[in-house]
């Protein structure tokens, strides 16, 4: 008499997640997305999963495992495996993790962050809010109030930019940033706008013009604005590499 065929592990069994070339995976992943399902919905269980696929519970576990490790899945004891919400925060480090990994320079963060920072402004222009606008305002006072504080007017002036990326209302153009966050970060880079007068002349001053053309929906002159922020930024970039 021949031995039992081995049952899957138990769930309270770790399970190595599949690799996201596995065809399993794909399959999967396809399924899910041709269903239509939004966060917070629950996915059908282990047992339907493995029936529809031709496969074992142990084969779907580790599909399941895969999504739920790059953060599209999330298990719950009470309500089983649902969709995630996405989470911009989580995408904006991954995003910057693979930039970090790449070793980019500083001039590669400034090119990026011209070509974003101009891409959103045509939608924070048309979707922006009165209470985004007084948030602008407030870190435009903040900011000068801060001037002589590099720490604390640096904080400021991302917070600025920041709110722009918020205003435009789409949540995969803000997770980038996190890629505003490095930069501002970049002490060797920053250094060079720790002057109290650039920070009021320069800095503050080159935000109420932002802001002025976004309070009067003047997308041309928001982004032309926006531009020669940056380039005045990025003129001094040789110097500091």
């Amino acid at each position: 008499m021949g031995r039992p065929a081995r049952s899957a592990p138990p769930s309270s069994v770790p399970v190595p997640p599949a690799e996201p070339r596995d065809p399993l995976f794909e399959r999967v992943r396809d399924y899910l997305l041709a269903g239509g399902v939004r966060p917070g919905d629950r996915i059908p269980p282990e047992v339907e999963l493995a029936a529809h696929f031709g496969v074992s519970r142990y084969r779907i576990r580790t599909v399941l495992g895969a999504l739920a490790h790059m953060g599209l899945l999330e298990r719950t004891a009470r309500r089983g495996t649902v969709i995630r919400a996405p989470d911009q925060t989580g995408l904006s480090e991954q995003i910057l993790f693979q930039f970090n990994v790449g070793a980019f320079d500083v001039a590669e963060y400034m090119e990026a962050r011209a070509v974003i920072e101009c891409a959103v402004l045509p939608l924070a222009v048309m979707r922006t809010s009165p209470v985004l606008l007084r948030r602008m305002e407030e870190s435009i006072a903040a900011l000068r109030a801060t001037a002589g504080n590099p720490e604390a007017a640096d904080r400021h002036d991302l917070a600025f930019h920041l709110l722009i990326l918020e205003a435009c209302g789409n949540r995969t153009l803000q997770s980038f940033a996190g890629l505003l966050g490095a930069l501002f970060a970049n002490f060797d880079y920053r250094r060079q706008f720790h002057r109290r007068d650039y920070m009021l002349d320069v800095i503050a001053a080159g935000h109420e013009r932002i802001l002025e053309a976004i309070r009067r929906h003047d997308t041309r002159e928001a982004v032309r604005q926006m531009q020669q922020h940056l380039v005045m930024a990025q003129q001094d970039i040789p110097t500091i590499l």
